[in-house]
């Protein structure tokens, strides 16, 4: 996961965390974010074939009858924010890695 987390960084996100859901084993939820979401579509513009690849590989450690889940969240209260906090957050539920 350390590898993943370097591709999101390299590509623009500047918060990355993995989360384990202690009601749940081997649950994971994953978590970067970029600034908005001009920047999270060119992140996906930027990844190259080997960074792709990988996050491929990553998902496919996935258990379960149904693939990861993926939720992408706009920040709507830019009233509230600075423009360095004006974000968007995309989290990549990951159930039961092993």
């Amino acid at each position: 996961m350390r590898e993943v987390r370097l591709v999101h960084l390299r590509n623009g996100a500047y918060s990355w965390r993995l989360h384990e859901d202690l009601t749940r084993p081997d649950t994971f939820r994953l978590e970067f974010v970029v600034r908005s979401w001009n920047e999270h579509l060119l992140q996906r513009e930027r990844m190259t074939l080997v960074e792709k690849d990988l996050l491929e590989k990553v998902w496919s450690l996935h258990v379960g009858a149904s693939p990861p889940e993926e939720r992408i969240y706009l920040a709507v209260s830019n009233e509230l924010q600075t423009p360095m906090v004006n974000e968007c957050h995309v989290n990549r539920h990951k159930q039961q890695i092993r």
